[in-house]
């Protein structure tokens, strides 16, 4: 998900609430540890004046997810 405007801090706070949310719909899934179905969300930002590159955003959000996941899931990084 794209936030324009957004900066680490309130896209956290955005990406938390979709998080919660999920959970709250408490959906059966067999295989998670959970017993449910959870979230984990990445959230990195890009400012105007920064040289990475698009590419670069992406592949350090997915390296983070991952991190995420293996923490221990269900959670916003």
């Amino acid at each position: 998900m794209i936030l324009r405007n957004t900066d680490v801090a309130g896209g956290r706070v955005f990406a938390e609430r979709i998080r919660e949310k999920i959970e709250n719909l408490r959906l059966p899934h067999t295989f998670s540890p959970f017993g449910l179905v959870t979230l984990s969300i990445e959230v990195a930002a890009q400012q105007p004046t920064d040289t990475t590159k698009p590419l670069e955003l992406v592949e350090t959000g997915d390296r983070a997810l991952y991190a995420a996941k293996k923490a221990g899931r269900n959670r916003v990084s």
